[in-house]
């Protein structure tokens, strides 16, 4: 693979006009209020990320559709691994960047769900150690890009040292859950 470099990044990805046509030619409308925003950067990351979730939607139909049609699991593997020419990865580096660009986003989406908040009204039994060991895998992640990009920036391997520690302290609160997702585990088997 190439040495990494620093990707060059335009000002702005398409502008509202353009998102909108990809987003309804994938067959969604996303009606977002151009008033309610401040600034049109604000508008166009509003409808980049909504073709975000347009395009893994249409991903996972064709997952389920090629599953359904005798393709193996190995072979959707191989499959999402286009995933990095989609987004013109050009080494590992980049790659790496966009996994951890995705876990940050993934770890994000999920704080928006509500997870603590269990579906009875209670704890969600589930919830605290999805989002501990989602933070977790972000903070790892960002400290593997920082530590194998020697292109990186002063004060970058401080930063990674204190996203792994704030995700060792993650992962330490997400086990101390070990014991009641055994319980959960066990229950669950028992209404099989």
């Amino acid at each position: 693979m190439p040495k990494p470099h620093r990707p060059d990044r335009p000002s702005l990805p398409l502008d509202a006009d353009a998102l909108h046509d990809v987003l309804r030619t994938l067959g969604v409308q996303v009606n977002v209020d151009a008033a309610a925003v401040r600034r049109p950067e604000q508008l166009v990351l509003k409808l980049a990320y909504g073709l975000l979730g347009a395009t893994e939607r249409h991903a996972i139909i064709a997952d389920e559709t090629t599953r359904t049609a005798g393709v193996s699991i190995e072979e959707i593997g191989e499959a999402a691994g286009d995933v990095y020419a989609g987004a013109a990865c050009h080494n590992s580096l980049d790659a790496l960047g966009l996994v951890q660009w995705r876990m940050t986003r993934t770890t994000q989406a999920l704080q928006q769900l509500k997870l603590l908040e269990g579906p009875a009204g209670g704890p969600d039994p589930l919830g605290r150690t999805i989002l501990l060991t989602a933070a977790a895998l972000s903070g790892l992640l960002s400290a593997a890009a920082t530590m194998r990009n020697p292109l990186h920036g002063n004060g970058d391997t401080a930063a990674a040292a204190h996203a792994v520690r704030q995700a060792i302290r993650a992962l330490d609160q997400a086990a101390k859950d070990a014991h009641g997702q055994r319980v959960l585990a066990d229950l669950l088997t028992l209404t099989d």
